[in-house]
């Protein structure tokens, strides 16, 4: 058996990632409620959040909550980094309308 090596890679690259989170949503359904549970408690931190944390006072799996978070992070509503794990999200519509009609500095 012969691979063609003639593809385009970041076609390639974007059908592949796809493939992973089906297979993810697959193998692993992750519960609303543990959903609501971990946007709550970060809701609620006024500062940032280690995973060990959050593992330590919600009582769930790391591969659950790694999902959660990688699931928020896309929506926008946290910001993952080296530090620890910090909610961003605002639904304000006076922000939003702010954002929009702001100036650039310069």
């Amino acid at each position: 058996m012969t691979i063609d090596m003639d593809y385009n890679l970041p076609s390639f690259c974007i059908f592949r990632c796809l493939c992973r989170k089906i297979a993810i949503k697959k193998a692993y359904s992750i519960d609303d409620k543990t959903l609501l549970m971990v946007e709550d408690y970060l809701k609620c931190a006024n500062v940032l959040a280690a995973k060990k944390e959050i593992i330590k006072n919600l009582g769930i799996i790391n591969l659950e909550l790694t999902f959660i978070l990688e699931y928020l992070k896309d929506k926008g509503k946290i910001i993952d980094g080296k530090k620890g794990i910090l909610w961003i999200y605002n639904p304000s519509k006076r922000l939003k309308l702010a954002i929009k009609d702001g100036e650039g500095i310069g």
